[in-house]
Formats: C-alpha cells, sequence, structure tokens
C-alpha cells in the first residue's frame, strides 16, 4: 500500500491510527518504518458508547525511500 501511495499516487505523507487498546496490532505500523506522531485521547471515534483514544501513526516520502533503496 505504501508504495502505490509514494510511488503511483505521489503522496507526500500517508497517516494511520489505532485504537490505543488494540494491543493485537500496534507493533505492525513500525515495521513499515514509520514513527508514532501522537496520540489523541478520546477524541476521534465515538463507539460502543464510549470515546476512543488512538495512536497517530505517519511516514514522509522520503522516509519510505530510503527504508525502500
Amino acid at each position: 500500500m505504501l508504495s502505490i501511495a509514494f510511488d503511483d499516487l505521489g503522496l507526500h505523507r500517508v497517516i494511520g491510527g489505532i485504537e490505543l487498546r488494540n494491543d493485537g496490532v500496534r507493533p505492525c505500523p513500525g515495521e513499515a518504518g514509520d514513527a508514532p506522531r501522537g496520540a489523541l485521547r478520546g477524541e476521534r471515534v465515538h463507539q460502543s458508547g464510549e470515546w476512543q483514544s488512538e495512536v497517530v501513526y505517519a511516514i514522509l516520502d522520503h522516509e519510505w525511500r530510503l527504508r525502500t533503496s
């Protein structure tokens, strides 16, 4: 997906969020070379009667190119 985003679509940055309580997927984004950029506590998605918090990850095009070259 990142190859499509940067190589085919020419995007500058890809951002993704992971719900804080979802420990099962949290290690995955770092494997792509991105880094946590911040946390949004209780302000993104209202689900199951409560506001969810998430960690925001992002990777820039030049970071992706360094990792894949």
